[in-house]
């Protein structure tokens, strides 16, 4: 995954939610284009529905939820399209991981003014799931907090 410019990533804050709404239950959708590649985040208070566009595919899902007690943005990439194929599974598994920080730090930058409605939220953990129908693909990691992305560049 390269870095994005203004012409291969665009962000939608789709109503109602705004830099102050919602706070608990705020979903971000990452959608890739199978065509040109570009990337599309959508911000509400639901998930994005990709049967408008067929040509996207779903990468990420991922939303603020109380854990124990505090906020965390919680995520989940379901690796589809592989399923008799545990090497391809492997294999993107892998790629995902690897582009992870990358997608997680394009999600706070474009949710900047909503994280400084919310500063509490820029020490919330990060979680996300693998979901895959190969039990040793499946797993869940932790990517630090939204402050790390703000302040910390990523080292392609």
């Amino acid at each position: 995954m390269s870095e994005w410019t203004s012409e291969t990533f665009s962000v939608n804050i789709a109503p109602p939610a705004t830099a102050f709404y919602p706070l608990e239950g705020r979903k971000y959708t990452f959608s890739q284009s199978e065509y040109t590649g570009n990337l599309f985040l959508s911000i509400s208070n639901q998930f994005s529905n990709l049967t408008v566009d067929s040509n996207l595919t779903e990468i990420l899902q991922a939303e603020w939820v109380t854990f124990m007690g505090e906020y965390a943005l919680k995520g989940k990439i379901s690796i589809k399209g592989s399923d008799n194929d545990r090497r391809l599974t492997q294999v993107r598994c892998m790629i995902f991981q690897k582009d992870l920080p990358k997608l997680i730090r394009a999600l706070v930058t474009a949710d900047q003014q909503f994280l400084k409605n919310y500063p509490l939220l820029l020490d919330a953990p990060i979680m996300i799931h693998f979901d895959t129908i190969f039990p040793e693909y499946n797993g869940s990691i932790q990517l630090g907090s939204p402050r790390q992305y703000l302040m910390n560049p990523i080292v392609t």
